[in-house]
């Protein structure tokens, strides 16, 4: 399952990917990816994350969990789970 999240920051590029190492470490995320956007009206950045499907409940939660101590740094969060139909 791919969950994404976007969201504008009040801190830099270097900020955001440098918390990578702490949500690769979540128990059931396989791989995040953090992207910046180079066009289009969206948030400026993206984090594309990989999880098992057999503890999707329990990883999402704990993403949001540990993503919400940022909040204080984000704005225009949203986020979406997407399970692969093709």
């Amino acid at each position: 399952m791919k969950v994404f999240v976007v969201f504008n920051a009040y801190v830099g590029s270097y900020e955001v990917s440098g918390r990578i190492g702490e949500l690769k470490s979540i128990d059931g995320v396989k791989s995040v990816e953090a992207m910046e956007r180079v066009a289009g009206e969206v948030p400026r950045y993206c984090l594309a994350f990989e999880i098992d499907d057999e503890t999707a409940q329990k990883t999402g939660e704990k993403l949001k969990q540990t993503l919400g101590q940022y909040s204080s740094y984000m704005s225009n969060v949203v986020w979406g789970a997407y399970k692969k139909i093709g």
